[in-house]
C-alpha cells in the first residue's frame, strides 16, 4: 500500500478543520488525540551521559590553564571554575556587577531569568581585580570583552575551552 504524500494529506485535513477555525493549541490537542487513537508513540531522544575525563586528563587541563600565556583566558577559565556559573552567564557579567570586596559576582537574568549572587574564593580576588583594572583602562563594559569592544560570545568561549582541553 502506498501512502498519500504529506502535503496532499495536509490539504485534506485542512479542508476538514477549516470550519473549526483552529489555533495552535487546538491543533496540538487534536494531533495528540490522533496519536493516541492510532497508538503512535512519540520517539524520545536517548539521554546521553557526558563523557567524564580521567584524572590525568583533568590534571593536564588544569596545568594548561594555570600555565597559559594569555592572562585574560586564564582569568576567564578560573572564573568559570571558581564560580560554577554557566558560560552564557559569564558573558553577560558587567564590571559593575563584580564586588571584589565581598568576593561576589551578581548574575543578572541567569537561567530562568533569575538574579543571584555567586561567591568566588578570596585567593582569586587579586587576580580578578587586576583583570578588571585592565578592562577599565580599555573602557570595557563587560568583564570579558574583545578588543573590538564587544563581549565574548558563548561559542567563542567554548572554542577557547576546547583549545585548552586539546
Amino acid at each position: 500500500m502506498t501512502r498519500t504524500p504529506p502535503k496532499k494529506k495536509a490539504k485534506e485535513l485542512a479542508k476538514l478543520l477549516r470550519a473549526e477555525r483552529p489555533d495552535y493549541s487546538y491543533l496540538k490537542s487534536v494531533f495528540r488525540a490522533l496519536r493516541e487513537a492510532l497508538e503512535i508513540e512519540v520517539p524520545r531522544k536517548e539521554a546521553r551521559l557526558p563523557e567524564v575525563p580521567t584524572e590525568e586528563e583533568i590534571h593536564r587541563f588544569y596545568q594548561a590553564v594555570w600555565n597559559c600565556q594569555n592572562f585574560g583566558d586564564m582569568v576567564l577559565i578560573k572564573t568559570l571554575f571558581y564560580t560554577g556559573i554557566r558560560v552564557s552567564e559569564l558573558m553577560a557579567i558587567r564590571l559593575t556587577e563584580v564586588d571584589v570586596e565581598r568576593c561576589q559576582i551578581r548574575i543578572t537574568q541567569g537561567k530562568g531569568s533569575k538574579d543571584r549572587k555567586v561567591p568566588f574564593p578570596y585567593a582569586f580576588r587579586e587576580l580578578l581585580a587586576l583583570h578588571m583594572e585592565q578592562m577599565k583602562v580599555h573602557r570595557a563594559v563587560y568583564l570579558f570583552e574583545s578588543v573590538r569592544k564587544r563581549r565574548y560570545t558563548d561559542r567563542g568561549v567554548r572554542k577557547m575551552l576546547a583549545r585548552y582541553a586539546a
